[in-house]
């Protein structure tokens, strides 16, 4: 049996001790034992959204499609680049560099990792570059 417990004060050690104690005994339980990270923060989810949305209105105005951004499409028709599509990469990206399946898992240093990454790439293949937007500058 696998169970996760979840230490966030002080006070739940006891509880957490004896559920440990417990497992052992038992026998038949997997107790991992992880330090929690911070996952990205609201901030940087709004700042996520606001980056993909530049970025695909500086892309069309630019006059840079979906096809030479990654390439072929289905049966090569152009479509404008979207915010969807924009994330759709970051998140590709993120999958990539730390095996994490969504933005949202994404720990605070892994998304501005993945940024760095993401838009030099962009600013190589289309010339086109988006600084990570602040909270007071969106």
């Amino acid at each position: 049996m696998k169970a996760e417990i979840t230490l966030v004060s002080r006070d739940q050690l006891d509880n957490i001790l004896l559920t440990l104690r417990e497992a052992v005994e038992e026998g038949d339980h997997e107790v991992i034992i992880r330090k929690a990270t911070k996952q990205r923060t609201l901030t940087q989810n709004g700042a996520l959204h606001r980056y993909c949305e530049l970025m695909a209105i500086k892309m069309n105005d630019a006059g840079v499609t979906q096809r030479e951004l990654v390439g072929s499409f289905k049966n090569g028709f152009e479509l404008p680049v979207s915010k969807h599509m924009i994330k759709s990469i970051f998140r590709e990206v993120g999958k990539a560099m730390y095996e994490k399946q969504s933005t949202s898992d994404l720990e605070t240093k892994e998304i501005s990792e993945v940024h760095r990454v993401v838009d030099q790439r962009f600013s190589e293949v289309t010339g086109v570059g988006c600084e990570w937007p602040s909270r007071f500058g969106q």
